[in-house]
């Protein structure tokens, strides 16, 4: 029985440590709760009517879950993540809800290659921070990102954090104070 239980765990726990990049999640998919990896998530997502750069993205998040092992996937996707809060915006969290909408995904990625690069990552997340305001989504995928990078990566988040202009300082503070429920500064009003 004992033999049975471990063999059951470790077909559960393979693929997890195949890919560290990798997750699941649950859904409704014609009337039926799924789960999907996240790999397979973005190998069903279409790149019809995809913005350049949002193709961009979506295809170097693919060659990383294709093989998670390649520096130069890893790399290629840090440099080609938005370095401007208007272009974050209308690749993960667009009015029409398209393009690489709700970005869960791809900013989850970007927290976890964070780990590996976190003079790449600390860059754009304090660029974009510089610019962001909060919503649901995204927005606050990426606040939440900002937030435990802040607290892993002091030094460099400091060092990032410096460079910026005050008033691009304050936004940020803004930015990780701000409350969906209270409404007010730092909120998005588009």
């Amino acid at each position: 029985m004992r033999l049975v239980i471990t063999l059951i765990l470790l077909m559960h726990a393979v693929p997890a440590l195949a890919n560290p990049y990798d997750g699941r999640m649950s859904m409704f998919e014609n009337g039926k709760e799924v789960s999907k990896s996240y790999h397979q998530m973005l190998q069903e997502t279409t790149e019809e009517g995809l913005s350049p750069l949002a193709k961009l993205i979506h295809r170097r998040a693919i060659a990383i879950f294709d093989d998670p092992d390649s520096s130069e996937s890893k790399k290629l996707y840090l440099v080609s993540f938005p370095r401007s809060f208007k272009s974050f915006i209308e690749i993960f969290h667009p009015k029409g809800f398209d393009q690489l909408y709700d970005g869960f995904i791809y900013i989850h990625l970007l927290g976890k290659l964070a780990d590996e690069y976190p003079d790449l990552a600390g860059e754009i997340y304090l660029k974009l921070a510089g610019e962001a305001c909060l919503d649901a989504d995204a927005p606050n995928y990426l606040r939440h990102n900002l937030i435990v990078f802040e607290g892993k990566h002091a030094r460099l988040y400091k060092q990032f954090y410096e460079t910026l202009s005050p008033e691009k300082r304050n936004n940020v503070e803004v930015f990780k104070r701000a409350s969906l429920h209270d409404g007010g500064e730092g909120v998005c009003d588009f």
